[in-house]
């Protein structure tokens, strides 16, 4: 099923069901100036940044799961995203294509985290597949104290002090593909007391 943001306008409640709140959202870039939203009822194109703005007075999609793109988080997480965080609890980041130049270059997983942590006041879960993360900006986000599951995929990760601030609500953790962590960096784990699943 395919419809184009024009109809999106022009006809809201009845072209955005609500989405089931165990769905997943996916946001990602499809090709050369295209952005696509998935979830089971709707499939939405968006073909340029105008489309994008005319969607936000429109009804947005909640779900509690989103995956997307990185190379579009700072769509997805701005007054102009077609998405509405009230209910999302788990938040999936992937690094996006860099062959695309549909957006600006260089959008950083630091941004788009923090953006995320301020518009989504019940997030618990938060899963980072990205190329480059800075362990010293993450060290200065005190919004991650509330997560319940951290993933980080990141080779250029090479810090852990941030875990100190996931201390009290963190319970699963993995680290993978993490290759320049020093082994002693490790240590800042005996600060997640009420850790239960570790994967490195």
């Amino acid at each position: 099923m395919c419809y184009c943001v024009q109809a999106v306008v022009q006809n809201c409640d009845r072209i955005h069901p609500p989405v089931e709140r165990e769905k997943e959202i996916e946001i990602k870039v499809a090709k050369m100036f295209e952005v696509k939203i998935y979830y089971p009822q709707l499939f939405l194109s968006v073909t340029n940044m105008s489309d994008i703005r005319a969607v936000q007075d429109c009804q947005r999609l909640g779900s509690t799961h989103v995956t997307t793109d990185l190379s579009i988080a700072d769509i997805v997480f701005s007054s102009r995203s077609p998405i509405c965080f009230t209910a999302l609890r788990t938040l999936k980041i992937v690094r996006g294509n860099p062959t695309l130049t549909l957006f600006k270059p260089g959008t950083r997983a630091e941004c788009a985290i923090i953006s995320a942590l301020e518009l989504c006041p019940f997030l618990t879960e938060l899963s980072l597949d990205v190329e480059s993360l800075s362990a010293n900006y993450l060290d200065s986000l005190e919004g991650l104290g509330r997560l319940e599951v951290l993933r980080i995929h990141c080779r250029s990760l090479n810090d852990l002090t941030f875990l100190r601030h996931c201390s009290d609500k963190l319970e699963e953790l993995e680290l993978e593909s993490c290759d320049d962590l020093p082994s002693a960096a490790y240590a800042e784990l005996r600060h997640l007391g009420k850790l239960q699943m570790l994967r490195l």
